[in-house]
């Protein structure tokens, strides 16, 4: 029988999944970074990480520091200092997206929200 490799999320994949629970915020987090949505799903899960270049990115995007990708050992408390960090530091920053993106598919296909 093939072994399964472990999934090991990190502090990051577990901020981002409680901050990404609007209906098409990964969707539009995934064309934010300028990746495929499975790659988003594959962070989250701890199956990958994302890439230096795009840990920045997210960082500006949504508030969540590079340097919780490589923390992989932590607690529930550790998750929600960091949740309630890149939340004060971009409140608004998974609406902002979710919006951004919402418009970019609406001018793509030329219809009217």
């Amino acid at each position: 029988m093939p072994s399964v490799a472990k999934l090991t999320p990190s502090v990051a994949s577990e901020v981002l999944k409680l901050m990404l629970t609007p209906r098409g915020a990964r969707a539009a987090l995934a064309s934010a970074v300028d990746e495929q949505p499975y790659q988003v799903s594959h962070w989250l899960s701890g199956y990958t990480s994302p890439s230096p270049k795009r840990r920045e990115n997210i960082e500006d995007l949504l508030g969540v520091s590079w340097r919780l990708w490589a923390v992989y050992e932590f607690t529930e408390d550790d998750v929600a200092r960091a949740f309630t960090s890149a939340k004060r530091s971009k409140s608004r920053g998974v609406a902002k997206l979710v919006e951004a993106h919402e418009a970019a598919k609406r001018a793509k296909t030329g219809t009217e929200g």
